[in-house]
């Protein structure tokens, strides 16, 4: 066995608690959780439907095991670096079908300093500047963001590199310019060709 599993039924609710003599006697709507480590606990799995509320039980548990305080970061919405240097090239390209990519803003995370291309030809632009600032794709952390038009509407791309793991990148885009359709259109094509999981702004964390 390379897993670890822990079953825990509990009250989905506080308020759902039957309570005797100060004591938790059963939930009127029972919460079903599984937690899945792998045997060295730095690896996780949850079946639940609060995904927060496991997170945290999943972060106690192995805080107490290893004796220091331990969190959990949830890898469904990152992206590694490598992905997003992919569909950056494609797109500076033009290689990307219904996607033209028109600024993009790069920079390092920390400094005051960015340096923010608008123009139809952003390949052409960045092989000039090169020589000065070296090649952005080395190191796709320095994206901040970019701005593509999809379907004739102007959609921005933000990339946020996770601060734990510096190979894996959030990436999230301004859904409300796109309707439903276009919103599930947009994603799916950068999920399908690129493995990209791309998330709402309201969403990301």
């Amino acid at each position: 066995q390379n897993s670890i599993y822990l079953f825990i039924r509990r009250a989905s609710k506080d308020e759902d608690l039957l309570i005797s003599s100060n004591k938790v006697i059963h939930g009127y709507k029972p919460s079903r959780i599984i937690i899945d480590f792998a045997l060295n606990a730095n690896q996780v799995n949850l079946s639940i439907q609060n995904f927060d509320q496991g997170l945290k039980i999943a972060n106690r548990i192995a805080s107490c095991y290893f004796q220091q305080e331990c969190s959990f970061t949830n890898m469904c919405h990152q992206n590694t670096a490598a992905q997003v240097s992919t569909f950056l090239n494609d797109c500076i390209k033009q290689h990307v079908p219904d996607i033209h990519l028109f600024e993009l803003k790069f920079g390092p995370p920390k400094s005051k300093t960015n340096l923010t291309l608008n123009t139809d030809n952003i390949e052409e632009w960045l092989q000039k500047i090169e020589p000065s600032v070296g090649s952005i794709l080395h190191d796709v952390s320095l994206i901040q963001h970019m701005k593509v038009l999809f379907k004739s509407k102007k959609v921005t791309l933000s990339f946020q590199a996770d601060t734990q793991y510096a190979n894996y990148i959030e990436v999230d885009y301004s859904e409300h310019v796109l309707n439903k359709k276009e919103r599930d259109d947009f994603k799916s094509l950068i999920r399908d060709s690129y493995g990209i999981t791309v998330l709402s702004k309201t969403f990301s964390r």
